[in-house]
């Protein structure tokens, strides 16, 4: 049953997601045959809340046990609909719920750290695309799999849309700082590898000239984070630029826009850093420091 479910997941998703369902269903089967349950009909609600203790024990990270939990819920649902089970062996709250996100956001210093460990004396159109791809993401808080699908043509239009999670659309607005970097980005890769891109090609392509996708990408932040010092993913610069925003002064609602989420309870944990930060540009510029530094003299 599981084979067919993941053959389904073949047809249905992406490669990635219907790999990373084999990964969790294994588990579970695993988990199945040493706890002598071998058919589809011993599963009942017992059984996985049982196995759902298990992974929390098992499992040290909150992130994983959830996403665990959800390849489950979806194989188990995927059941009912081809009427192997004849209701979910499960009920609400039996599934540890979804983590809050914890985004470690950067500071401005060190955004500027990762644009200057972007230096490549050898290849300056490397230097380009790195920095280009670093100012998009931090404008537009697009993840790694939506920044890939970018193509020449989206510089001109300035605004695109891309597929998110779930296969959502989403309109991406570029700035004029973003088109600048992008525009010397393909100059430079135009002039030292004498290939004029096309505005139906791919965007961002690798030091061996083949169109980067989402593996590239992050191999490229891990190099710069390597340089700078810093722990850098595309993540972290899309919650950066949440974080940002919202501390300059961006409605919830207008980062909400800008990010994609559906709701605006994804951006909780966004606020609350904007506040921390917030607070600190009060002090820092706050008219009883004038007063501190009296004393002082």
């Amino acid at each position: 049953v599981i084979r067919e479910h993941l053959m389904y997941k073949l047809i249905r998703f992406k490669p990635k997601t219907a790999e990373h369902a084999e990964g969790t269903l294994k588990l579970f089967e695993k988990w199945c045959y040493e706890n002598g349950i071998t058919t589809a009909q011993q599963i009942d609600r017992q059984v996985i809340r049982r196995y759902v203790l298990y992974v929390l024990e098992t499992v040290p990270n909150r992130d994983t046990q959830w996403s665990f939990c959800c390849d489950l819920r979806t194989f188990l649902n995927w059941m009912v609909r081809e009427e192997i089970l004849p209701e979910p062996p499960y009920r609400p709250g039996d599934f540890p719920p979804k983590p809050r996100p914890r985004p470690k956001p950067l500071t401005v210093d060190e955004v500027r750290k990762l644009l200057a460990a972007c230096e490549d004396a050898s290849h300056k159109w490397i230097t380009a695309r790195n920095r280009a791809m670093i100012y998009v993401l931090l404008h537009t808080g697009m993840r790694r799999g939506e920044l890939v699908q970018m193509t020449v043509a989206d510089v001109d239009r300035q605004t695109f849309t891309v597929t998110q999670k779930f296969d959502r659309p989403h309109v991406v607005h570029l700035n004029a700082d973003c088109i600048a970097e992008i525009r010397r980005y393909l100059r430079l890769f135009a002039r030292e590898t004498g290939r004029e891109l096309q505005p139906e090609d791919p965007l961002w392509w690798t030091y061996f000239h083949r169109p980067m996708d989402g593996y590239g990408v992050q191999i490229a932040l891990k190099r710069l984070s390597e340089k700078a010092g810093l722990h850098v993913h595309a993540h972290r610069l899309r919650a950066t630029s949440a974080t940002l925003r919202l501390a300059l002064g961006a409605s919830t609602e207008l980062v909400r826009s800008a990010l994609g989420h559906a709701d605006d309870r994804s951006l909780l944990a966004y606020v609350k850093l904007s506040q921390t930060d917030t607070a600190h540009l009060l002090d820092s510029t706050s008219p009883t420091r004038l007063l501190r530094e009296k004393k002082r003299r």
